[in-house]
């Protein structure tokens, strides 16, 4: 499944549960146990309704209860809120997620630490509400349709002025532009706030390419969200479509590739350096490659691929183990196919193999470390190799 968000008004945290509850007006109970878990106030309330605003109708989220009791508003102590609440394992963390890349915002916004930020606006329990409601949404499609990628139109950037605790702020705030970094936005002339903190992270947690792409998709869902402001013009809506691919799915997620050169380390002591940072937390993959720098030098040219959530870690780890003095790093996209390892077991060997579902079938490749270690001649490794990855093959058409 694809979901792509075409934020005609914008996006806000309500705005986005609107939305997927307009195209899949069956997770309203999902929602609703997941309001019913996180345990609001009791004179708060969470309810979707239908809206026409006279040129499109959709639905709307409301999130109802008075404003003279809001939650704690650090970071830490919405967290410890979430985690002790009956909230799912899993929508809670993703929830924490969601609030924790608002807190990483503010954070380098205010210049504290991400523990100690305090959210002020961003606390009042129907935010709090928005971002579970949210959670919850995103990892129920996840497991509907074994994985969900998303995609995004450009995002309308607001203007003018907004009032927060920290004082007046231009719109849109540091923090929603901490955010945005990476996702196209534009300018259509209308002012106010198009793109809120809420909304911002969300779509940051969501890490949404910027168009469907080109493979033959088939519109499956689609559903508008409004927002509560009413802008003039047009409709203060973000709609969803949603697309089915007739080709198996494959997983969707961004990550971060960190590169640089180095002309003046020796190769005994770029190995081990190397061989450090591909231990490091958060690494996925090293590589490095000859090349030809300035004045006809050798040098070499090393990429680093990692969490998006851990550049900075590996950043440092870079500067520490090699002798560069500048590093690049950006956002970037991979597709990862579904796979199982699957072990063969005989005569005492014991064979790895990894099983790939690609677009054409199933492949199998058995582990070469393990193949390794069989004794006897080439043909007898040959043998086992092959031996193990039909059995492994074997194995996963019948779980089909």
């Amino acid at each position: 499944m694809h979901i792509h968000l075409d934020p005609i008004g914008g996006v806000a945290g309500d705005m986005f549960v609107a939305a997927i509850l307009d195209a899949w007006p069956e997770l309203s109970t999902t929602v609703q146990q997941s309001i019913h878990n996180v345990r609001l106030p009791i004179d708060w309330k969470a309810e979707i309704v239908t809206h026409n605003d006279g040129t499109l109708s959709g639905s709307r989220f409301n999130v109802i209860g008075p404003k003279d009791s809001p939650p704690s508003g650090s970071f830490n102590d919405i967290k410890n809120y979430l985690r002790r609440s009956e909230l799912s394992n899993s929508s809670s963390e993703r929830a924490i997620e969601i609030f924790s890349l608002l807190a990483a915002a503010e954070s380098s916004i205010h210049g504290v630490a991400i523990e100690k930020v305090h959210f002020h606006e961003l606390a009042d329990w129907d935010s709090i509400a928005d971002i579970v409601a949210a959670a919850s949404l995103i990892e129920a499609l996840e497991q509907r349709y074994n994985g969900v990628s998303w995609s995004t139109s450009p995002l309308p950037i607001g203007a003018g002025r907004i009032h927060t605790a920290h004082g007046t702020m231009p719109i849109p705030a540091p923090a929603t532009v901490k955010l945005l970094e990476g996702l196209e936005v534009f300018d259509d002339g209308l002012s106010g706030e198009r793109v809120t903190p809420t909304g911002a992270a969300i779509l940051r947690h969501l890490t949404p390419r910027e168009s469907p792409g080109s493979i033959e998709l088939r519109v499956s869902h689609s559903g508008h969200g409004f927002g509560q402001r009413t802008i003039s013009e047009i409709s203060n809506v973000l709609r969803v479509i949603a697309f089915e691919s007739p080709m198996p799915m494959w997983q969707y997620e961004q990550i971060a590739a960190v590169s640089f050169e180095v002309d003046d380390q020796t190769p005994e002591d770029l190995a081990i350096a190397l061989d450090r940072i591909r231990g490091a937390n958060g690494v996925l993959d090293v590589t490095q490659s000859s090349l030809y720098g300035k004045k006809g030098r050798m040098m070499v040219g090393v990429q680093v691929l990692c969490k998006r959530d851990k550049i900075e870690n590996v950043i440092a780890q870079c500067f520490d183990e090699t002798s560069t003095i500048g590093i690049r790093w950006s956002l970037v996209h991979r597709a990862l196919l579904e796979r199982s390892n699957i072990c063969k077991t005989d005569d005492n060997e014991t064979v790895q193999v990894k099983v790939v579902q690609r677009p054409s079938g199933l492949t199998a490749k058995a582990e070469i470390s393990d193949i390794s270690k069989i004794d006897g001649p080439r043909v007898t490794r040959e043998h086992w190799r092959h031996q193990a990855e039909a059995y492994a093959l074997h194995q996963s058409e019948k779980k089909k």
